[in-house]
């Protein structure tokens, strides 16, 4: 399966009040089964905006191929810019507990404008949160000017 994204996706969630968080990708929010063979691929910017009190002091997440995986993702690829605002964000997969195997996100730039310091918000290159298994996958991309994008403060890991 191929998704390509032909102009710029912009989603917005307004006032999203839940005690779990909200769970978004671009493939599907939860898997428990079996990815394989898929790619998501844009050369414009996918914007996630969760906008309400309870959604940035819950966990949310958003990422590319899958927000939740307890599942197998295998062979896949995403390649595209991805901004959020409210949520923990990933480029594959936000919360691991699953199997990813041959699977990279490259040409993509990820961009968490989230303005909070609650644990929950974090970013990942390639996911946010891993208890589960990952093999023969990989991150490919150019360093930009020694920058982690975040529009919060971090910690200095120089």
């Amino acid at each position: 399966m191929s998704i390509e994204i032909v102009g710029n996706l912009n989603i917005t969630i307004n006032n999203y009040a839940s005690s779990s968080g909200a769970n978004i990708a671009l493939l599907v929010s939860e898997n428990n089964g079996i990815i394989t063979n898929c790619s998501i691929t844009s050369q414009n910017v996918v914007v996630v905006d969760i906008i309400g009190v309870l959604a940035v002091m819950e966990r949310s997440y958003f990422a590319a191929l899958c927000a939740v995986n307890a599942g197998y993702i295998t062979n896949s690829r995403v390649e595209c810019n991805l901004t959020t605002s409210g949520a923990s964000l990933a480029g594959v997969v936000a919360d691991n507990a699953g199997k990813i195997s041959s699977t990279y996100i490259k040409n993509s730039r990820i961009y968490n404008t989230t303005s909070t310091t609650s644990e929950h918000i974090v970013t990942g290159g390639f996911v946010c949160s891993n208890s589960g298994t990952i093999n023969m996958s990989y991150i490919e991309g150019a360093q930009t000017v020694n920058k982690i994008y975040s529009d919060y403060p971090i910690g200095d890991y120089s």
